[in-house]
Formats: C-alpha cells, sequence, structure tokens
C-alpha cells in the first residue's frame, strides 16, 4: 500500500504545528516500522537542504563535503529500503517550497513509493489553503493529500486551553478566572 500524503491548514495558532509533531512522536512510540522527520521550510527552503534534514534527522550521515540532492535522496530511499521502513515526512510552511521554485522536491518524495518501492508520506503545512491550486499538475497528481482545514479557536475554546495551562504553570488561586477570561477575549 502507498502511504497516504496529507495537507494541514488553517490560520495561524491554530495547532496544525503542534498536532503534526504530536503524531510524530506517537507514531514512533508506536511503531518501529516507521522513520519520521520534521522540516521547516521557513529555515530550510531548497530540495537540498530539505533533503539533506531528512536524511540527517533518519539516520544518514551525509559527507561534509556536500552531495547533490540526487544522492541524497537515493541514499535516503536506500536506507529505507535496507531497513524496511516507511518515512513520515512533515514539511511545516510548505508556502516557503513554491516560493522558492523548489517544489520538486515534493515530486521527488511522493514518487518513491511508484518508482523505488519505498513508502514515504507527506505532511504539507501551511497557513494557505489554496497552496496546490497553481501547483504543477504533476506535483498535485503525485501528492493527491487528503485536505484537513484547522479553525481558528473561539473564546470558549482559548478559555479552557488558558484554564489549564495557568492550572499547570501558576500557584493554586494565583490566576483569577476573570484573568483567563480577559486573555481569552483578546
Amino acid at each position: 500500500n502507498k502511504a497516504f500524503n496529507l495537507f494541514l491548514h488553517g490560520p495561524v495558532g491554530c495547532g496544525k504545528t503542534s498536532a503534526a509533531k504530536l503524531v510524530l512522536t506517537e507514531l514512533t512510540s508506536y511503531s518501529d516500522n516507521v522513520k519520521t522527520a520534521y522540516v521547516n521550510c521557513w529555515q530550510t527552503s531548497s530540495r537540498q537542504g530539505i533533503l539533506s534534514e531528512i536524511a540527517q534527522k533518519t539516520g544518514e550521515v551525509l559527507p561534509r563535503r556536500g552531495i547533490g540532492g540526487d544522492e541524497v535522496l537515493d541514499r535516503i530511499i536506500q536506507s529505507l529500503k535496507h531497513a524496511d521502513k516507511t518515512l513520515a515526512v512533515v514539511l511545516d510552511e510548505a508556502d516557503r517550497v513554491f516560493s522558492k521554485g523548489e517544489e520538486k522536491v515534493l515530486y521527488d518524495l511522493a514518487r518513491a513509493h511508484e518508482q523505488h518501492q519505498v513508502k514515504i508520506s507527506l505532511v504539507c503545512i501551511s497557513n494557505d489553503s489554496e497552496l496546490f491550486a497553481n501547483a504543477d499538475d504533476r506535483i498535485r497528481s503525485s501528492l493527491r493529500p487528503l485536505d484537513i482545514e484547522f479553525e481558528k479557536y473561539n473564546p470558549i475554546q482559548l478559555k479552557d486551553i488558558l484554564k489549564k495551562r495557568a492550572k499547570t504553570a501558576f500557584a493554586k488561586n494565583t490566576c483569577p478566572e476573570s484573568v483567563i477570561a480577559l486573555c481569552a477575549a483578546h
């Protein structure tokens, strides 16, 4: 079976990154058959950089002299084949990949199953719900991500979140309910 790809989108601060990181953590504790990599594309947006970061986070040692992106991808693929593992990759701030013209990395990773018989699941995160609207047809066809929209928290949800965090962070009776309500409304 081919691994599923996901597209998480929604406004800033609604929990997309936190949810994806939690799932990666739970995935690695649940199964020995998976390797994971989280890449913040705001910090690393080139194909070469993304592939190198994935390689390093999955235990692949790269030479200091540097190697080409195709060779890094080949090392990732060979490592996955040898270990018989699935790779789950989160590309946070994925819109940076498109703005820098580096979207070929999405095609490379999405086609790994078809071209190399390895399973790679991509989770792309963006604030832009239309991220893939203008993407190359080959990328959209290869990815076919399941679309998951995160909505902005309402004041009641924020109040509940802040109440739980205040209970953990502060000594008992030091943070009045009125302060929490004010912060949630703000």
